[in-house]
């Protein structure tokens, strides 16, 4: 299949007139799971914040009637279409018979734009924290919404016990868990204390930072 984005040129938030600006290629996978398939896009400029446009893929219908995706109600205002015919041109939505307000069904689009950093991405490692939870990459134990590392006192690096982040995991930092004792400031296995198990997570790891 094909992910494309499209314009909304006169930002009615319909498809009618949109205009496709970009594309990137894609393989089928992870069917009937919970799993978000991630398709890079090559950076396309859409507009300053607020400017309205289109995420879709394009496919070819071998069954007919097969409408694979669902209303992605997790955000506000979201709406899915569907445009269908014997041949769609991509930047003639019109012609194509277009539906819309589909309930949820088997499969979601669901495109986050960004302008040097991914918004709610707060392990950095350039994966929108929703997909990150829905695919199991992390825990969200509390569910906030946000990988439970995020909550550590020194994020989600790999060198957690580094508390004052200086490249190594030595006495400086045993001194900072200390004076946190019984509170979550220095909370390093996710349990909201600071407690003897953090004390051996931290030991476990002594030395310099991989």
């Amino acid at each position: 299949y094909r992910v494309g984005l499209w314009s909304d040129p006169n930002g009615d938030g319909q498809p009618n007139d949109a205009q496709l600006l970009a594309t990137a290629d894609a393989v089928v996978a992870n069917g009937n799971t919970s799993v978000f398939n991630e398709v890079d896009v090559a950076p396309t400029f859409i507009g300053p914040a607020g400017t309205s446009f289109f995420a879709g893929v394009l496919y070819r219908d071998e069954f007919g009637n097969q409408f694979p995706l669902g209303v992605d109600n997790s955000f506000a205002n979201q709406r899915t279409w569907v445009a269908a015919g014997p041949t769609v041109d991509p930047n003639d939505l019109g012609v194509a018979a277009t539906y819309g307000y589909l309930a949820r069904l088997n499969g979601l689009v669901r495109a986050f734009g960004f302008d040097g950093a991914l918004p709610e991405d707060c392990n950095g490692n350039g994966v929108p924290d929703a997909c990150d939870i829905a695919d199991g990459t992390a825990s969200d134990a509390n569910g906030d919404g946000r990988p439970d590392c995020c909550d550590r006192p020194n994020g989600c690096t790999a060198c957690v016990a580094d508390l004052n982040r200086d490249g190594e995991v030595s006495a400086a930092d045993i001194a900072i868990l200390l004076s946190a004792w019984g509170t979550p400031d220095a909370d390093l296995d996710g349990d909201g204390d600071t407690s003897a198990a953090d004390i051996t997570i931290l030991l476990s790891a002594w030395g310099l930072c991989p």
